[in-house]
């Protein structure tokens, strides 16, 4: 099949088939970030975890902000910083009083 003859469903599984995990590794397929944050946490502190999360929700903010080129007004800019803060505290607080 060419590729402008494929379905969006028969795109997708030959997509995620392609990826594929290097041995030492579990299998994780592109679908499951649940498994790679359960993963994560095993291999690091509550509190790594929750910052590194926090820092990833940062760089999908910015690079979606380069790369699709949004102007973000200072409203914005204070509403996402404030809706990162407040993920932030909110995990590291949660990890406090398990």
């Amino acid at each position: 099949m060419r590729g402008a003859e494929r379905t969006p469903s028969q795109w997708w599984l030959t997509t995620t088939r392609a990826c594929t995990s290097p041995p030492h590794l579990p299998h994780i397929s592109p679908t499951s970030p649940p498994q790679v944050a359960f993963l994560a946490l095993a291999e690091v502190a509550p509190v790594t975890h929750a910052v590194t999360n926090t820092v990833k929700r940062v760089v999908i903010i910015l690079a979606s902000i380069l790369v699709f080129k949004t102007t973000i007004t200072p409203l914005g800019a204070a509403g996402s910083a404030i809706t990162v803060a407040g993920a932030l505290l909110y995990a590291l607080a949660k990890n406090k009083y398990k």
